[in-house]
């Protein structure tokens, strides 16, 4: 569980932190616990049929469940935020149709992703945008740029680029051959765009699922319409709670009892 903290900063930006402290009662919330090998098998077993299988963690467990799912046909979709353990890091990429980083977190890849044939690989650029190319065997295509699309209203950043991932994943996704979909530029670029225009309407909202609490898919998916036209995109004004210091962190209290139980 991680805490979020949003600010603004002296620029008056809308800035926000991560810990893994409570705000409440100060207890250290549970940390991240890698998928254990042993479970594999009981995993994929119980596991639906599925077209797509999405990690963001390098783990042995993570990469055997990607390597069984590409197995059966499924696009696999990897978006790490840090390299950790660098040859098994090549090995994720090795399994994966689809590579996406942030720049800021990952910005020289060369070494890890020599001879590499991932077929789709992103890199997020922040306000800029993000750029893509493709990759067909050994033959690297161009990059091709997408600037950033500009939010209706910046109240927190947070989850953008997971909100991009999810419409990328959600169009791509939805083709009865998702492999096959990533030879097209014209359908990476639409599905990008797509995934972009959420992120930016996750802008106007606090937290990374801000969005998701105030707006029902079928209005997210109209608005998204309006922002993609250039029109007039609004979604109703999210609400928050200020957290009662007079009560028992029920919540808190409950995950440290569960963690140590």
């Amino acid at each position: 569980m991680i805490i979020q903290e949003s600010f603004v900063d002296a620029r008056g930006r809308a800035r926000h932190r991560f810990s893994r402290e409570c705000p409440v009662c100060g207890a250290t919330m549970p940390g991240y616990r890698p998928l254990l090998l042993g479970d594999v098998d009981q995993i994929s077993k119980s596991l639906p049929e599925h077209n797509l299988f999405f990690f963001d963690r390098v783990s042995p467990g993570n990469l055997q469940l990607a390597r069984r799912s590409r197995a059966q046909g499924a696009l696999v979709f990897f978006e790490p935020s840090g390299i950790g353990d660098e040859e098994m890091f090549v090995e994720c990429v090795r399994v994966a149709h689809v590579l996406k980083y942030s720049h800021e977190r990952l910005s020289d890849l060369d070494a890890p992703l020599k001879g590499s044939t991932v077929e789709l690989e992103i890199e997020t650029q922040g306000e800029r945008g993000l750029r893509f190319r493709t990759r067909k065997g050994a033959r690297i295509g161009a990059w091709h740029s997408l600037a950033a699309l500009e939010a209706p209203s910046v109240v927190d950043t947070a989850g953008s680029g997971d909100w991009c991932t999810a419409g990328l994943m959600e169009r791509i996704g939805s083709h009865r051959n998702a492999v096959a979909a990533l030879g097209d530029i014209e359908e990476i670029k639409e599905a990008l765009r797509f995934g972009q225009a959420l992120a930016a309407l996750n802008c106007g909202y606090e937290g990374a699922r801000g969005l998701m609490y105030v707006a029902t898919r079928s209005a997210v998916l109209k608005t998204v319409e309006k922002l993609l036209a250039d029109e007039v995109a609004k979604l109703p004004t999210s609400r928050t709670s200020e957290p009662d210091a007079s009560k028992p962190c029920v919540v808190c209290s409950s995950v440290l009892e569960a963690a140590h139980g």
